[in-house]
């Protein structure tokens, strides 16, 4: 459905405006972050805090073609419900410059909250990660931007993948529009990228993949367990990537090092990390078999539930009127041709 749904908007030149969010108040002028594509803003909009992350673009003609982009795919991000997944709000014009808007949470991304929650169980937002990109690669969507930065953590303590919104629906036929975007082609952050990312051949674009995503992956089990970033003691990209081509790995801690006493890194999970990090991708294990492996690791989990995440959105979305999905595929094609929900 997904695919399906994205091929239609494609075909028909159309796109739906259920998702354009009007009249956001800023709660200051200055960016609370700096990403790698934009900034980050926090507001307010019917009395709910939101998050406005911007899109760095240099030409009007960017931004109208990313905000038709960008509410083409919102159609399909708000279809995508799961409580290890930020919900979606929809889309904002902000100065020029197209926004995503999403819920804003306090804890922020994940490094910062193990920063001030250092006793946190860590075990338990390793698995939260990998049910939300277990999800993800279910319906045949790449995430293609794991990294902790890209991870933030609910009010109940619960980690959920956020920027889903930048990767690639898998599907040969669609480009993704972050295929154009000032991030480079193939999206991700450096030390986290699986070394095939960087076989650059002539001016073929390299795609990412569900083995590059769990590559990924096992990068931000290492930031979750140790507190380092990969390849931590590496301060250039250029150094990174010649180490990840020459097929090295992130260090293992020492036997000594807290992760293994207090954090909750075992042997079996570094050798899982480990073949993550497999120079071939078909030989690294699926997003199944990972969540398998930690799904038998015993820890008692008292957080509170957390509600699934079209709560949230679908909440948000009534009190403004409008769209509360997910829909059918008539609401869909209805939607996408600009009609509204039907009847």
């Amino acid at each position: 459905l997904v695919t399906a749904v994205q091929r239609l908007s494609d075909r028909s030149g159309l796109y739906p405006t259920c998702f354009n969010i009007d009249s956001v108040e800023l709660v200051s002028e200055t960016p609370v972050a700096h990403g790698g594509f934009g900034d980050i803003f926090q507001g307010v909009f019917n009395g709910q805090s939101v998050c406005l992350k911007t899109i760095r673009l240099y030409q009007h003609s960017q931004v109208e073609y990313f905000m038709k982009r960008l509410s083409k795919e919102a159609i399909i991000w708000g279809q995508l419900t799961h409580p290890n997944l930020l919900p979606f709000y929809g889309t904002y014009r902000f100065r020029s410059r197209a926004c995503l808007v999403s819920p804003w949470l306090e804890y922020g991304d994940i490094t910062n909250y193990l920063k001030s929650h250092p006793n946190a169980n860590r075990m338990l937002l390793a698995k939260d990660v990998s049910e939300g990109v277990l999800y993800l690669h279910t319906i045949d969507i790449i995430h293609g931007d794991l990294k902790g930065a890209n991870i933030l953590v609910t009010d109940n303590g619960r980690a959920c993948l956020a920027d889903f919104g930048l990767s690639s629906v898998t599907d040969a036929q669609i480009l993704n529009w972050t295929s154009h975007s000032s991030v480079g082609s193939k999206g991700g952050t450096v030390r986290w990228q699986a070394p095939e990312l960087f076989d650059f051949d002539g001016d073929t674009l390299v795609h990412n993949t569900k083995a590059s995503d769990i590559y990924s992956l096992s990068c931000v089990f290492y930031e979750l367990f140790t507190g380092s970033v990969p390849f931590y003691n590496l301060f250039r990209a250029p150094a990174v990537m010649y180490r990840v081509q020459s097929g090295g790995q992130p260090a293992r801690p020492a036997d000594s090092h807290i992760v293994w006493q207090s954090w909750g890194l075992t042997a079996e999970v570094w050798s899982l990390m480990e073949s993550c990090w497999n120079r071939i991708p078909d030989a690294r294990p699926s997003i199944d078999d990972i969540a398998s492996q930690l799904s038998q690791t015993i820890v008692e989990d008292n957080r509170p539930t957390e509600p699934d995440g079209s709560q949230f959105a679908t909440r948000f979305h009534t009190s403004v009127g409008g769209y509360t999905g997910p829909f059918d595929c008539n609401e869909l094609e209805a939607l996408i041709a600009g009609g509204g929900p039907v009847d």
